[in-house]
């Protein structure tokens, strides 16, 4: 393998260190008050490009100009966050001011499902929301990244970002030497990013509509709002639940509260209720989140019929269709 670009974190360099791979150009920038951080870049001297000054951020870093045939010009910046304090959106901002175009890759220190497994920290869900409000791509690996040797969970602590850029493969390589894997990654530096997708078109009246088809008998899930309760709400409330659906879909989120549920345990007739095995689990989830996936659903079929999407041949799943033909 020999990449055109190679970004490190972590690199533990003091400026008396050597950097130096045959072929390649290195730019670093260490941190001078004790032997840890760091950042740098290393590229390939067969492609233009120029060193940048640093964005002053708190996220270390490290940025250089790729001057690309076609005058095709890209930012990458190589970055490092320390795993403490919060990230604030300027920050980001100005890693991504350096070019119309720029990749900025490291060790972000954040956490969220977009990218990682398990729960989101407060940085994974601020980059996460910037990722979306920005029309920016994020780019991850399917595999972990980061395996703490004293802690037998892992995660993904390493991706890259792109902005108006719109094509890229992830993959984590295995190494046994450091507790990071390396991340691969190919870009196709000529795709350019589609034009954002105009804001969802959902109304209040759509969501009303929905909401009197509630059965008003139905059981309430974890956040004790009832079917009857939501049927209650007025013009002015539905409308503020109707900017919370637009939000959920323009940033592709689903609250992790509407996912809990309440499991009641029926017993199963004529069998030994000693065993576990002679229980029927029925989920009471969120009214609220079934709501939102009725909104959805409703968007969906929409879409699909418009668009003559599903073929006349599928019936299974289908209203007013029956499962054979």
């Amino acid at each position: 393998m020999q990449p055109d670009v190679i970004a490190q974190q972590e690199t533990h360099l003091n400026p008396s260190d050597k950097l130096k791979i045959p072929n390649y150009s290195a730019y670093r920038t260490d941190r001078t008050t004790h032997r840890v951080g760091g950042t740098a870049l290393l590229v390939k001297n067969s492609i233009d490009h120029r060193p940048t000054p640093n964005a002053s951020t708190p996220f270390e870093n490290t940025t250089v100009n790729l001057d690309l045939p076609n005058n095709n010009n890209i930012s990458i910046t190589s970055i490092y966050r320390p795993p403490h304090g919060r990230i604030n959106t300027q920050e980001l901002d100005r890693l991504f001011s350096q070019s119309s175009k720029a990749i900025v890759v490291g060790n972000y220190n954040a956490k969220h499902p977009a990218w990682s497994v398990g729960r989101s920290n407060t940085n994974g869900s601020l980059i996460h929301d910037h990722i979306a409000n920005n029309n920016f791509v994020l780019l991850t690996p399917l595999e972990p990244t980061h395996f703490p040797y004293h802690h037998p969970s892992s995660s993904t602590l390493d991706f890259r970002i792109l902005k108006n850029i719109s094509s890229g493969d992830a993959s984590s390589i295995n190494d046994l030497s450091s507790d990071h894997n390396p991340v691969s990654f190919e870009i196709n530096v000529n795709a350019s990013l589609a034009s954002p997708a105009k804001k969802p078109e959902l109304v209040s009246p759509q969501v009303i509509s929905l909401i009197k088809k509630l059965n008003p008998r139905k059981a309430t899930g974890p956040e004790g709002v009832s079917n009857k309760a939501l049927r209650m709400l007025t013009l002015n409330s539905v409308t503020h639940l109707t900017e919370i659906f637009n939000k959920c879909i323009v940033l592709h989120h689903f609250p992790d509260s509407w996912k809990l549920a309440h499991v009641l345990m029926f017993p199963k007739p004529n069998q030994n209720h000693k065993l576990s095995g002679s229980y029927r689990p029925n989920s009471l989830l969120s009214n609220i989140g079934k709501l939102f996936e009725k909104v959805l659903l409703k968007r969906l079929n929409d879409h699909c019929l418009k668009n003559s999407i599903i073929p006349a041949e599928q019936f299974g799943f289908r209203s007013g269709h029956s499962c054979s033909h």
